[in-house]
């Protein structure tokens, strides 16, 4: 067996939930048909038959609802460490510059951050000096 992918297994759980490759792809933003070669994909990977396909449908084997089972508890876990990931808060960053780049780097800050929601930057204005060494700012821009 080859290691598996956890996104793979977040398709299966939505195809198993939803009963069919149609209704799993709303709620993934994946189509059908890409859903379709992912579970086909994830078989071969595990190398057991995980569902039957029918006209109105798909409907889990014995092996997949070993692993609906399974990959709910995997499920449990990613969300967990995700919800913890959310809330641990970042400290600043402390940027020291002069008016006129603190403003161009706030005006531009997006960009410089990657649009990482938990980073916050903060700005150390004016022409006084800034110890770096005793961690007065981390980056100092003049």
């Amino acid at each position: 067996m080859k290691r598996l992918d956890w996104d793979d297994l977040r398709l299966f759980l939505a195809v198993a939930r939803a009963g069919g490759l149609s209704a799993a792809a709303a709620g993934t933003g994946s189509s059908p048909a890409t859903l379709g070669r992912r579970m086909a994909a994830l078989e071969r990977a595990i190398g057991a038959r995980l569902f039957r396909r029918r006209r109105d449908g798909y409907d889990l084997t014995e092996e997949g609802r070993e692993l609906l089972a399974r990959s709910t508890d995997a499920e449990s876990a990613v969300l967990s460490i995700e919800r913890w990931s959310a809330e641990t808060e970042m400290p600043p960053i402390r940027i020291a510059a002069g008016a006129w780049t603190s403003a161009f780097l706030a005006t531009h800050a997006e960009t410089l951050a990657g649009r990482k929601p938990r980073l916050s930057i903060e700005f150390l204005t004016g022409a006084g000096l800034v110890d770096l060494l005793r961690r007065e700012a981390d980056l100092g821009i003049r």
